[in-house]
């Protein structure tokens, strides 16, 4: 049976036996989105469903504005994040490792979870999709697989979407009908209000931290023997923050640089990876330890080390760098190597030269980095 075959619109009854959450009662506006999405999963693990999860769109979480709604061929890809995720049998702990907070997920067009954003309206389907289960962690599939009955909700406010809501039930509970449909609408309802809300003071707190005198975006403060650049601009004709208010979830690259020993330290947390450019004119990515964004709770984070020769460049980008409406992050990664390839004299112009071919028009915030260890005698004597 294919996946379509599993997903069914809400029916008109509900199954007998089904549970009734407790009374949600939603916490105080914060402007940190994952403190409302922590206290509804709590509520409706404890009874309604044995696994709760709650996602936002991560474009709002940017600052953008919900998407309009789509239909038939048009349906699109929906890229979300996973605020909180809890399972009457573990808890948050065991929920963690499977499901963590601040992972971003993109769901198939024609998946259970993007139908139901599409259409706003709950779907009830006996298991994930094939795509989805494709890109989850093993992990993941694992615990996915030992429930038989989920549940996806819009959270709807003001008549648009802002992320959903995903219920589950193990093969001891009934299975999810429409009564619980109207019960699982009514609890993303609430949950979207508070998540709403949450958003809205986070972005008034950027515009306040926006209208502070401006500092400077990279430190001009270039360590011995080490050439530093970077750029970072607003979107063009968008919402400009410059700096994260308190709370907000966000991705980090860090990286420590030794240029008498030619290496360098790098941890990422959420982030895109970084691209090395060797002088030869090839390029790789960087394959890092994942780690989950911060903002989201407490976290330990790996690293990795690597050789740094001098003349080799070291960049860091955001995704408004490489990823548009229309390109997606992996095609643009492979754009930035392909503009690395070229000799670099001054690393000032190789990031006006990135902005300029990768990112014109900036339809998100565009941040990026270089650095290298420079080539020459003082290197070579390190």
């Amino acid at each position: 049976m294919s996946d379509d075959q599993q997903v069914t619109a809400a029916p008109g009854e509900g199954a007998p036996g089904s549970v009734l959450p407790p009374r949600l009662t939603l916490p105080e506006v914060t402007p940190d989105p994952a403190r409302p999405a922590w206290q509804v999963v709590h509520a409706i693990a404890s009874g309604f469903a044995d696994a709760a999860g709650v996602f936002v769109l991560e474009e709002l979480l940017g600052g953008g504005h919900p998407p309009g709604r789509a239909a038939g061929a048009d349906l699109a890809r929906v890229v979300v994040r996973r605020l909180a995720a809890e399972s009457a049998a573990g808890g948050q702990l065991a929920s963690r490792a499977a499901f963590p907070p601040g992972e971003v997920i993109a769901f198939a067009g024609r998946s259970p979870y993007a139908r139901c954003l599409h259409d706003r309206t709950p779907v009830i389907f006996a298991r994930p999709d094939g795509a989805t289960l494709r890109h989850v962690t093993p992990a993941a599939r694992t615990a996915l697989g030992r429930y038989t009955s989920f549940l996806a909700a819009p959270m709807m406010t003001r008549g648009s979407a802002i992320g959903l809501l995903v219920l589950a039930r193990g093969p001891g509970a009934p299975g999810f009908g429409g009564t619980d449909t109207h019960t699982a609408a009514d609890l993303a309802a609430r949950a979207g209000a508070a998540i709403a809300g949450s958003l809205a003071l986070m972005r008034h707190q950027s515009v306040a931290e926006a209208l502070r005198p401006p500092r400077p975006a990279v430190s001009r403060v270039v360590p011995h023997r080490l050439e530093i650049a970077g750029r970072c601009l607003p979107a063009a004709g968008y919402r400009t923050a410059l700096a994260l208010p308190q709370a907000t979830l966000a991705t980090c690259a860090y990286a420590v640089i030794d240029p008498g020993r030619q290496s360098c330290v790098i941890a990422t947390a959420g982030h895109l990876p970084p691209v090395l450019a060797m002088p030869d004119g090839t390029t790789r990515v960087l394959g890092l330890p994942g780690g989950q964004s911060l903002g989201v709770g407490l976290a330990s984070y790996g690293q990795a080390g690597v050789k740094l020769v001098p003349g080799t460049i070291l960049a860091l980008y955001t995704d408004g760098l490489v990823e548009t409406r229309i390109r997606p992050f992996d095609q643009g990664i492979r754009a930035l190597r392909s503009a690395l390839t070229r000799q670099h004299r001054h690393l000032d112009a190789t990031c006006e030269h990135l902005i300029t071919s990768l990112a014109e028009h900036r339809e998100d915030d565009v941040t990026v980095v270089l650095a290298r260890i420079p080539p020459g005698p003082a290197a070579a004597s390190a």
